[in-house]
């Protein structure tokens, strides 16, 4: 009798242990088990499953996924910028600089202007005002140099912001402002002529001091 009852309880366990498995792998399969399960060796979730890990997964994955875009942009455009918001941007007014404020300039007349030069080194100049009323030329530059006086006009080109000195001559080189003419004539030879010779100078602009 007690052979008998040991039987029938091991079939019974094999029984239920058959039917057990056979539940498990069909819920595995369809995911419902929140387990790792070794049949399809992967986690499945249930729906509406709220487990703050999983979440926490999910949202380190997405960061990748930008940081990845954003990289791919950066790479795409290396030396593109763009201003997003109007303050982060400097803006720097440039005044055009003004002949009247250079140390060199000063409101004399011819004969004033010739006694501030004289025996001065050769190429001493300043600029001055030109009293006439004159559409074009608003300076003159008066040079000394081999015991001879030229007073040079500073002529401004059709109105517009280009400027040349002395009379018209063809091919004459242009520039930008009065400032510029001086400053390139200081470093390069200018032709002066007068009633009585020419001879080629390099300007000293003097100052106050």
């Amino acid at each position: 009798m007690c052979w008998c009852a040991r039987v029938y309880w091991t079939v019974l366990q094999n029984l239920f242990a058959r039917l057990f498995n056979s539940l498990t792998d069909r819920n595995c399969a369809s995911g419902y088990r929140r387990s790792c399960c070794v049949c399809c060796g992967s986690y499945r979730r249930q729906p509406g499953d709220s487990d703050s890990d999983a979440d926490a997964e999910s949202d380190a994955a997405k960061q990748v996924s930008e940081s990845i875009v954003d990289d791919d942009l950066r790479r795409a455009a290396p030396h593109d910028y763009v201003i997003v918001d109007e303050a982060d941007a400097n803006y720097v007014e440039i005044e055009q600089r003004q002949i009247e404020t250079e140390q060199y300039y000063f409101t004399v007349d011819r004969s004033m202007a010739e006694r501030m030069l004289y025996q001065r080194e050769d190429g001493a100049c300043l600029v001055r005002p030109f009293k006439a009323t004159d559409v074009c030329i608003k300076y003159i530059v008066s040079i000394w140099a081999g015991g001879n006086y030229y007073h040079l006009f500073v002529r401004q080109i059709d109105m517009r912001q280009r400027f040349a000195i002395g009379q018209w001559k063809p091919h004459e080189r242009h520039f930008s402002s009065p400032c510029e003419i001086i400053e390139f004539y200081a470093e390069h030879p200018l032709l002066c002529t007068n009633k009585e010779r020419s001879q080629s100078v390099r300007l000293k602009p003097i100052s106050y001091a």
